[in-house]
C-alpha cells in the first residue's frame, strides 16, 4: 500500500512513499493537491474545483480541464493511484490515511486534529512546529486563476487566526509557567504583532530577566536576528552548551549578549555572566578570566577545582566570547559541564570547541533583506542624521546588502564612506574590492578594522598547509568535492573539515544528501586569493583535473546512465567552463579535443544551447584560425546542433558549412560525415526537406568503409523523418528501422532512443499502430532514463499521435500538453512546433474545429518567427480545413491558396500541395462548382488508383475524392471506394491488439461512413 504526504505548513512539498516529487505535469495538478489538502475530508465537489482553478474559461472547457488534470495526476501517481485518489461523478478527493498509514496525509490536517486535542498537545510543540513557520503553501502562487488565489488568501488568513486563538489561549493557561508563556508571546507577536495579550505577557516577564553580570553596554541598537534569536533561547531551554559559529563580522557577540539579555530569573537564578577570553592564549588564562569575572581568587594550582566547587551548586549561564584562539585547550570545559550540572554555557568562535556537549549553531549574514537594509539606514544615520530614503537610494542599499551578504560589520564599514561618497559610488567601489571597507572610528577594536584584518586574524590561525589549501581554494568557481580538493589542493577531510570548522569553507550536501560541496564565501574568496605567489601552477592543475573528469565521463554520457553523467558535469559546470578557457589562453588544443565531445553531449542533453554556443565560438574566434582543424570542426559542429534547437536557422546552416569545408580540407570522412548531418538536419528544422535529403545521403557515403555506426544511424534518422513526408512512410520505414539497429551497435543510446522515436513517427503514419504505441513507450522510458528532454518530449509527441489515430483522444491531449511543457523547460522552439503540430492534426481528428483554429493560429505565428515554411504550410491546411467545415468558405480557400504559394515559393514536399487541391476540391463541391471540384483532384485520384501504398492516400481523401467523382459521374468513384476499402483492410491488419482494432474502426465518423460506403460497393 502506498503514502502520500502532503506538506503544505512549512513551504510546500509532496512526497510519495518517502520519494519528494520534484517535478509536477502542470503547476494547477500541484493546485488541486493543495485544494484536496486543506479539505476537512480531502474530498471537493468538482464544479466547485473547476471554478476555482479555471476560473477564466467556461463551466464545460473548466470540467474537461479538471478531467485531464485529475488524469495527469493519476499519471504522476502511477501504480500508487488506486491507493491515493477517489472520483466520483460529484466529487474528487483523497483516500484518508489508515491505521497502517497508507493513502494521503496532510499536514495540514493533522494540524487540525492536534487542535482539537488541546488538552493533549502542548501548545509549544504546535508553536514550534507548524506555528513557527510561514504562511500556508508558502510562495505558491496559480497564474490565470485570480479565484484559486482569493480562495487560497482566505485560507492563509483562517490559518493564521487559528494559530494566534491557539497561543492566545496558552497565554491564560494557569499551569504554565511565565518562562513558557513569553515564548508562546514572541510566536504570537510573529503573527499579530499588535495583539494585546501578547504584549502583556512580554511586559512581565521584562520585569523579571536574569541578573546580568559584566555585560558590556552597547551603544548602538541591535538589529535583526529575531528568528535566530528565538531558536538560540530554545537551544539553551534544551541544551547545556550552544556555540554560535560564524566568521569574524558576522554579529556572533551581538547575538550571544541579545540572547543572554533573553534569558529569565527563573532560567538562570545566579545570574548571566559575559566572559570575553579574545587575549587569552592558555587553557589557565581561560580559567583565571572566569575566575575575575565570579568574582573568586585568582590564584592556586587547581583552579579548575575551585571553579567547579564554586559553580556545583549554581544554576547560571556562562557567555563564553571569542575562543577560536583557544583551539584545542578548551577540554576544561567538559568537565566543568559534568560536574556542575546547573551550569548553561553559550559560546562564540570562529571555531568549533570540539566536545561532547557542544550543539553548534553556524551563523551566516541577515538572509532577511529588511534587516539587513534596517542595519545598514540605522548606520548610515547615524553619520548622516538627515539621509533621505528615497525608493532609488533603497534600491540601491538592496544591492550593497546583497553584495556583502548582509554580513553585519560589512554594512556597518560601508555606512562609514556616507560622508565621503553617494551610495551609488560605495556599490561601485564594493564591486572593485572588498579591500575598500575600512573604519578609522576610534573605539573600533583592531581586529574589527576593516574586512582585510578580520580574515588576517583567521588567517594567521591556519597551519602553513592549511594556508596554501585556503587560498589555492580560490581557483575554484561554484565550489567543489573533496575528490577535486584533493586532487587539486593535495587537501585531506580532515584539512577540510577544519576549514569548515573554522568558517573559513561552506559546506553543504546536495538536494539528494549525496557528497558534501564546499565553497568559499565571497569576502574569504577576495582575500584569501590576494596570498596565492604564483597562479600559473595551480589554475593548470584545476584545468587538467576538470577537463580530464569531462573527458572520462564521454561514454557514460551516451549511455542509459547520461543523466548521472551529466548531473555531475552540471555541479561543476563553472569549473569545467572555466578549465576550458584556461586551456584556450594556453593554446592547449589536446585537452580540448579530449573533451569536446562529450561537452557536447552535455550541452545538448540537458538543453544549455546558449552556454554552448558561447563557449564553443568564443573559442573559435580565440584561435582565429590557428588552432587545431579538427577541434573547430568540433566546435563548428556543436554550434550547428544548439542553434538548430533554437531555431536559429540560417547560423545553423553557416556553422554546419563551416563544419564541412574544414573536414573535406583535411580529406576527414568521419568528420565529412558529421557535418553533412549536420548540414541536413538544419535545413530540415528549416522544413527545406527537397534540399536536405540529398545532403543527408552525400552523409551516408561518406560513412562507407569507416567504423561511424552512431553517425551513420544519426543520418539515416533524420532521413527516416523527412522521407516520411517527402517521400514515402513506407520508405522512411526502411532507414528508421536500420538507424536503430546501427545506434544499437553503437552503443549509443541518444541516437538509439531518437531513431526509436523516429520509427515510432513512421510506424503511425502506415497506421501500425500497435506497433507504433509500442515504440514510443520503449523511445520515452529509454529518453526519460538518459535524462534527454527533448527525446522526451517527441516521444509523447509520437505516442499522442498513434492514439490520437485510435481515438483516444483523452490520452493523446495529455501526451501532447506534457510535450508541450517539456519544450517550455529547456526552450526548445522546433520541438515546441512538432509538439504544437501534432496537437492540432489530433484535434483535427477529434473534430474539436474550436481549438483547431486556436492552436493553428499559435502554431503558425511560431513556426512564422522561426521560420520554418514546413510547419507554416501545415497550419494553413489545418485552418482551410476547419474553416471549411464551418462553411467559411472565402477564408478557407484564401489559407489553402497561402498553402499553395508558400509550398511553391520553399520548395516544399509535395503532399502539401496534394492535401491543398483535395481541400479545395471540397471546398468547390460544397459551392456546387462539380467540374472544377474534379479538375483540381484528377491528376491525384490517377496516382492513388495506380500506387496501392501511396502516401497520399488517407481516409480525408478517400472521402472527398468519392464524392467529388460521384457528383460528376465519373467511374473511377467506385474503384476509388475500392481501393480505399483495400488500404483499410491492409491498415486494421496492422493493428494487432484487438482493443486498438475496435478503437480504430470505430474512433470517429468519417472511418464509420467510409466503412458504410464499403459495405456499399461490397454489396452492389
Amino acid at each position: 500500500m502506498s503514502r502520500l504526504m502532503i506538506r503544505v505548513l512549512d513551504g510546500f512539498s509532496v512526497a510519495l512513499d518517502g520519494e519528494l516529487i520534484g517535478r509536477f505535469p502542470t503547476e494547477r495538478v500541484r493546485a488541486l493537491l493543495l485544494l484536496l489538502a486543506v479539505q476537512p475530508t480531502l474530498t471537493i465537489d468538482r464544479a466547485h474545483a473547476a471554478s476555482l482553478l479555471w476560473s477564466e474559461v467556461e463551466d464545460a472547457a473548466a470540467r474537461r480541464n479538471l478531467r485531464r488534470c485529475l488524469s495527469r495526476l493519476k499519471k504522476l501517481l502511477g501504480e500508487a493511484a488506486d491507493d491515493i485518489v477517489t472520483a466520483t461523478r460529484q466529487q474528487i478527493g483523497l483516500i484518508a490515511a489508515d491505521p497502517q498509514g497508507a493513502g494521503a496525509h496532510s499536514d495540514y490536517q493533522q494540524f487540525q486534529q492536534a487542535v482539537g486535542l488541546q488538552s493533549d498537545v502542548p501548545p509549544l510543540t504546535l508553536a514550534n512546529g507548524e506555528l513557527a513557520h510561514g504562511e500556508l503553501a508558502a510562495g505558491f502562487y496559480l497564474k490565470n486563476s485570480p479565484l484559486f488565489n482569493d480562495w487560497l488568501a482566505d485560507q492563509r488568513a483562517a490559518l493564521v487566526r487559528q494559530r494566534a486563538d491557539l497561543l492566545r489561549r496558552a497565554l491564560v493557561d494557569p499551569s504554565l509557567s511565565l518562562a513558557e508563556k513569553v515564548r508562546y508571546a514572541e510566536v504570537l507577536q510573529t503573527l499579530d504583532p499588535l495583539d494585546a495579550l501578547a504584549r502583556q505577557t512580554m511586559l512581565r516577564a521584562e520585569g523579571n530577566p536574569a541578573t546580568l553580570h559584566h555585560f558590556p553596554a552597547q551603544v548602538t541598537p541591535f538589529i535583526g536576528r529575531k528568528s535566530e534569536r528565538t531558536r538560540l533561547l530554545d537551544r539553551l531551554h534544551d541544551c547545556r552548551m550552544v556555540t554560535i559559529l560564524g566568521a569574524g563580522g558576522i554579529g556572533k557577540t551581538r547575538l550571544a549578549l541579545d540572547v543572554a539579555r533573553g534569558t529569565t530569573h527563573a532560567q538562570f537564578p545566579h545570574g548571566v555572566y559575559f566572559v570575553p577570553l579574545v587575549t587569552a592564549q592558555t587553557e589557565r588564562d581561560a580559567i583565571t578570566k572566569i575566575h575575575r569575572a565570579l568574582a573568586l581568587p585568582s590564584q592556586g594550582e587547581d583552579m579548575l577545582t575551585q571553579l567547579i566547587d564554586h559553580l556545583r551548586d549554581r544554576q547560571l549561564l556562562l557567555v563564553l566570547d571569542n575562543v577560536e584562539q583557544l583551539s584545542g585547550r578548551l577540554g576544561f570545559l567538559s568537565r566543568l559541564l559534568y560536574q556542575a550540572g546547573d551550569v548553561k554555557l553559550l559560546v562564540t568562535s570562529r571555531d568549533v570547541v570540539g566536545i561532547a556537549a557542544e550543539n553548534r549553531y553556524p551563523l551566516t549574514g541577515l538572509t532577511n533583506l529588511h534587516e539587513a537594509s534596517d542595519l545598514l539606514w540605522n548606520a548610515i544615520r547615524r553619520i548622516t542624521p538627515d539621509f533621505e530614503l528615497t525608493p532609488t537610494n533603497m534600491a540601491i542599499g538592496a544591492k550593497i546588502c546583497e553584495q556583502l551578504h548582509g554580513v553585519p560589520l560589512a554594512l556597518e564599514l560601508a555606512a562609514t564612506w556616507i560622508n565621503t561618497l553617494d551610495l551609488d559610488h560605495i556599490r561601485a567601489e564594493i564591486d572593485h574590492a572588498y579591500s575598500f571597507l575600512e573604519s578609522s572610528l576610534l573605539d573600533t577594536p583592531a581586529r574589527h578594522r576593516s574586512l582585510g584584518a578580520i580574515f588576517e586574524h583567521s588567517w594567521l590561525l591556519q597551519t602553513p598547509q592549511r594556508q596554501e589549501i585556503l587560498a589555492h581554494a580560490t581557483i575554484f568557481e561554484g565550489g567543489f568535492d573533496v575528490a577535486a580538493a584533493r586532487s587539486v589542493l593535495g587537501a585531506s577531510v580532515h584539512d577540510l573539515r577544519r576549514l569548515v570548522e573554522q568558517s573559513l569553507l561552506g559546506s553543504e550536501r546536495t538536494a539528494d544528501g549525496g557528497k558534501p560541496r564546499y565553497s568559499l564565501h565571497q569576502l574569504v574568496r577576495e582575500f584569501s586569493a590576494e596570498k596565492i605567489h604564483d597562479p600559473h601552477p595551480i589554475r593548470q592543475a584545476h584545468a587538467d583535473y576538470y577537463l580530464a573528469l569531462v573527458a572520462q565521463l564521454e561514454q557514460q554520457l551516451i549511455s542509459l546512465d547520461a543523466r548521472a553523467a551529466s548531473a555531475i558535469i552540471a555541479a561543476d559546470l563553472p569549473n569545467v567552463t572555466a578549465a576550458w578557457r584556461w586551456q584556450v589562453t594556453q593554446n592547449e588544443t589536446a585537452p580540448l579535443c579530449e573533451a569536446v565531445t562529450a561537452l557536447t553531449h552535455f550541452f545538448q542533453l540537458t538543453a544549455r544551447y546558449a552556454q554552448g554556443i558561447r563557449l564553443f565560438e568564443e573559442t573559435i574566434e580565440a584561435f582565429d584560425d590557428d588552432g587545431d582543424d579538427w577541434l573547430i570542426a568540433r566546435l563548428y559542429h556543436g554550434c550547428a546542433t544548439f542553434r538548430m534547437w533554437q531555431a536559429q536557422h540560417d547560423a545553423s546552416l553557416k556553422s554546419a558549412e563551416a563544419a564541412h569545408l574544414i573536414a573535406q580540407a583535411n580529406e576527414d570522412q568521419p568528420l565529412i560525415a558529421a557535418s553533412l548531418c549536420s548540414w541536413g538536419r538544419s535545413l530540415r528544422a528549416k522544413g527545406q526537406f527537397i534540399q536536405a535529403i540529398p545532403k543527408l545521403h552525400q552523409g551516408l557515403a561518406a560513412c562507407a568503409g569507416s567504423d561511424t555506426y552512431a553517425t551513420e544511424a544519426e543520418i539515416l534518422t533524420n532521413l527516416a523523418e523527412m522521407t516520411a513526408f517527402a517521400v514515402s512512410p513506407y520508405e522512411a520505414a526502411k532507414s528508421a528501422e536500420k538507424a536503430v539497429v546501427l545506434a544499437q551497435q553503437s552503443g549509443n543510446k541518444i541516437i538509439e532512443a531518437h531513431a526509436v522515436n523516429i520509427l515510432a513517427l513512421v510506424r503511425s503514419q502506415t497506421l501500425h499502430l500497435t506497433d507504433s504505441l509500442r515504440l514510443s513507450n520503449e523511445g520515452l522510458a529509454m529518453s526519460q532514463k538518459i535524462g534527454n528532454p527533448y527525446d522526451e518530449s517527441l516521444a509523447f509527441s509520437m505516442r499522442g499521435r498513434a492514439y490520437s489515430r485510435l481515438g483516444y483522444f483523452a490520452q493523446a491531449s495529455d501526451d501532447f500538453q506534457t510535450a508541450i511543457d517539456l519544450c517550455y523547460a529547456i526552450d526548445n522552439k522546433l520541438a515546441e512546433i512538432l509538439a504544437k503540430t501534432s496537437l492540432t492534426m489530433s484535434l483535427i481528428l477529434r473534430e474539436s474545429f474550436a481549438d483547431v483554429l486556436a492552436y493553428s493560429d499559435e502554431t503558425f505565428a511560431l513556426a512564422e518567427q522561426q521560420g520554418m515554411a514546413f510547419y507554416m504550410g501545415v497550419m494553413l491546411w489545418a485552418r482551410g480545413v476547419t474553416l471549411s467545415i464551418r462553411d467559411e468558405l472565402d477564408a478557407a480557400t484564401d489559407a489553402l491558396r497561402k498553402l499553395e504559394n508558400l509550398a511553391e515559393a520553399h520548395r516544399l514536399p509535395y503532399f502539401l500541395q496534394h492535401w491543398a487541391r483535395f481541400q479545395l476540391s471540397h471546398i468547390a463541391l460544397q459551392r456546387g462548382e462539380n467540374g472544377k471540384a474534379q479538375s483540381l483532384i484528377s491528376a491525384f485520384v490517377d496516382e492513388l488508383l495506380a500506387d496501392p501504398i501511396c502516401m497520399y492516400g488517407e481516409t480525408k481523401h478517400i472521402l472527398i475524392g468519392y464524392h467529388v467523382l460521384t457528383a460528376n459521374d465519373d467511374p473511377r468513384a467506385v474503384l476509388l471506394l475500392e481501393h480505399g476499402h483495400k488500404r483499410f483492410m491492409r491498415h486494421l491488419s496492422h493493428i494487432t491488439d484487438d482493443a486498438h482494432k475496435r478503437a480504430y474502426r470505430n474512433c470517429i465518423p468519417k472511418n464509420q461512413r467510409l466503412q458504410n460506403l464499403y459495405r456499399t460497393v461490397c454489396l452492389t
